[in-house]
């Protein structure tokens, strides 16, 4: 049996747990709407990870204090520890999902590279002069820096 799987701890232990990822979905839904400028959602993506750090903190204070004056109030801390211990490869299958997320974009990416040079480039190269650079603008000359930074606003 590895460590944090102890059995009975979920059952004992679910209320809390589901309650912080209730949290975290209130938190998430609040933050990621559409309609949200980039500068709005980073506010409060700052609001809410100081939030959560602040509650931790008070969290792990009263626990300390409650460890301390209880008799073998080890127990509690080392329960929590193994809770802690249980929910650890929640971790490690996010991490998983970002690099699978990552992957598919270099995928998008790399496809849509693909795309432009066998279609988009060979009609912008014939209206211009002939050039080796990567990226041509609408008339086939090399695309500006401003031309990049137009291209990406839009």
């Amino acid at each position: 049996m590895r460590v944090g799987n102890v059995p009975g701890l979920r059952i004992a232990c679910d209320v809390p747990l589901n309650a912080v990822k209730a949290l975290t979905r209130w938190f998430d839904g609040r933050i990621n709407r559409v309609r949200r400028s980039g500068e709005a959602r980073q506010m409060r993506g700052l609001f809410s990870v100081l939030f959560v750090s602040i509650l931790a903190w008070i969290i792990g204070i009263t626990l300390s204090d409650v460890a301390r004056d209880v008799p073998h109030g080890w127990m509690i801390e080392t329960v929590a520890l193994l809770v802690l211990l249980r929910y650890r490869d929640c971790i490690g299958r996010m991490r998983s999902g970002w690099r699978q997320q990552a992957a598919n974009k270099i995928e998008d990416a790399r496809a849509a590279v693909d795309a432009y040079l066998t279609r988009a480039r060979p009609e912008l190269a014939r209206r211009g002069k002939a050039s080796p650079r990567l990226f041509l603008g609408a008339r086939g000359a090399p695309l500006s820096r401003q031309s990049a930074w137009l291209v990406i606003q839009a």
